[in-house]
């Protein structure tokens, strides 16, 4: 076997490590959202999309603004709609939440630090072609200690749909979410100890 020299064999591993690279691709936005505007901008702490299933140019997306609540926005990037009913830390959105008389519709779970806890909604697709509306009970939130950090949700095997919510102290709240008259309650199911969760 031949050996290369030592410039030989720099020049091949350089090569190779240079074919190996591919260039930053640029991926330029068409149309933009202004999220946070009402306090100066920087303050939104989580995004979520909910696509309308009925037409997808109607669809939304759902910001969590740390100082202002929750906004919605159209897709060419329009304010829809702004729930400042306290502040909002996380969102999340999860589709085929049953409601009474036998519909469903996508369930939109909201971590609110001021309300200290997880405030449900639903997005009401023919609200003004997508709205948030909020679930029962409209006086306290789901969980107390759930506001901090982050929600999110899961549709298990069995069609059950449990949620995860950050907790103050650090770690997780896991707990099964079911429909009930007009509104949803969340049993807890455990808690899972994983140190700050952002």
């Amino acid at each position: 076997m031949r050996n290369l020299s030592l410039p030989a064999l720099t020049a091949v591993l350089m090569s190779t490590a240079a074919g190996a690279q591919t260039a930053p691709v640029a991926v330029p936005y068409t149309v933009q959202t202004q999220p946070g505007a009402r306090s100066g901008g920087g303050t939104v702490n989580d995004v979520a999309l909910w696509v309308n299933p009925a037409n997808p140019a109607d669809s939304r997306l759902i910001t969590a603004d740390q100082n202002n609540g929750l906004f919605t926005y159209a897709l060419d990037g329009g304010e829809v709609q702004g729930n400042t009913e306290g502040t909002s830390v996380s969102v999340d959105v999860l589709g085929g939440f049953p409601l009474a008389g036998g519909t469903n519709a996508a369930l939109v779970l909201s971590a609110n630090p001021t309300l200290t806890g997880l405030v449900p909604y639903v997005m009401d697709a023919t609200a003004d072609g997508g709205g948030l509306t909020r679930l029962s009970p409209t006086t306290a939130p789901l969980d107390q200690g759930v506001s901090y950090g982050t929600v999110r949700m899961a549709r298990g095997a069995d069609g059950t749909i449990q949620a995860f919510g950050g907790l103050a102290a650090g770690g997780l709240r896991q707990f099964a979410l079911t429909p009930t008259d007009g509104g949803v309650t969340g049993t807890p199911v455990r808690d899972i100890p994983a140190g700050g969760v952002v």
